[in-house]
């Protein structure tokens, strides 16, 4: 209990409680682009893939954008739901 007090006393002024049965169940999506691409979801960069090889999404829609410096931009929306998975494939050529 006293941890439970000291993450409430610590929490920001107006904070609710976070109630686990209420946490946000994210989509997975995997990623499958060769020979690289960094990946952009609403124009905010995640890593470069390969290695990176999945990324977790709030439910909603996205734009995302696969950047190889040697070929054009692929972009695409994506929608997805809680525990959706998803793979995101593209080759450049």
């Amino acid at each position: 209990k006293a941890l439970d007090a000291a993450k409430v006393a610590n929490a920001p002024p107006g904070a609710a409680p976070v109630d686990p049965a209420k946490a946000i169940i994210q989509a997975t999506v995997f990623l499958n682009i060769s020979p690289w691409g960094e990946v952009f979801v609403n124009g905010k960069s995640q890593g470069v893939s390969p290695p990176k090889k999945f990324v977790k999404l709030d439910p909603g829609k996205y734009k995302i954008e696969v950047r190889n410096t040697t070929f054009p931009v692929h972009a695409q929306s994506l929608e997805v739901k809680a525990r959706d998975e998803v793979t995101l494939k593209h080759r450049f050529q």
